[in-house]
């Protein structure tokens, strides 16, 4: 198992990341290969939702390469900087599913009647 202290070709945090952030895919592949499992043990703490915390996990690391040209070129650590991603992708995706659950348990009754008391009330605020 790797040292995460250890950037293999990259001599530091910040020059994986720049790396990363260039394109290199080598350089993201190594990034995947230290951290994911670092956050699967830091995501369980903050849900004990297998399924969420593993495509938590996995949308973390997609929207670091997909948006790696718009990423920070100073961070502090890449470790507290994913971690803070994959807290924020828990967070949504729990109220997400709270919510969901919520209107589920609802009867077609009240979503019929949420739904036509919010068109009137847009309708009378835009008559207003």
């Amino acid at each position: 198992m790797k040292n995460i202290e250890t950037f293999g070709e990259w001599s530091t945090d910040l020059q994986l990341w720049k790396a990363v952030k260039s394109g290199d895919e080598k350089a993201f592949t190594f990034l995947f290969e230290i951290y994911h499992k670092v956050l699967y043990n830091y995501g369980y703490k903050l849900t004990s939702d297998v399924a969420l915390l593993e495509d938590a996990i996995q949308d973390v690391f997609i929207d670091v390469w997909r948006l790696r040209a718009n990423l920070s070129d100073e961070i502090g650590s890449i470790k507290f900087y994913l971690f803070r991603a994959l807290r924020r992708r828990v967070h949504k995706a729990t109220e997400k599913s709270l919510l969901s659950e919520e209107l589920s348990s609802l009867a077609d009754e009240d979503i019929l009647s949420l739904s036509f008391s919010d068109s009137e009330t847009i309708l009378i605020e835009s008559e207003s």
